[in-house]
C-alpha cells in the first residue's frame, strides 16, 4: 500500500515536471537560468545563519 502511494506520487511528479517544461519551452523560458536567479534571490531574502 504505501509503495503504491509512492509510486503514485512519483507519476504525478513528473507529469507535473512535464507540463512545466512544456510550458517554459512555449514561454521561451530557460528553467536552469532562472530557477539559479531565484536561488540567489532567495538567498538574499532569506540568508542561512551559518554561526550556530
Amino acid at each position: 500500500m504505501v509503495a503504491e502511494s509512492k509510486q503514485n506520487i512519483k507519476e504525478e511528479v513528473a507529469d507535473i515536471f512535464t507540463y512545466l517544461l512544456q510550458l517554459a519551452d512555449k514561454m521561451n523560458i530557460d528553467l536552469e537560468e532562472e530557477a539559479f536567479k531565484k536561488m540567489e534571490k532567495n538567498e538574499v531574502k532569506y540568508p542561512v545563519n551559518k554561526e550556530k
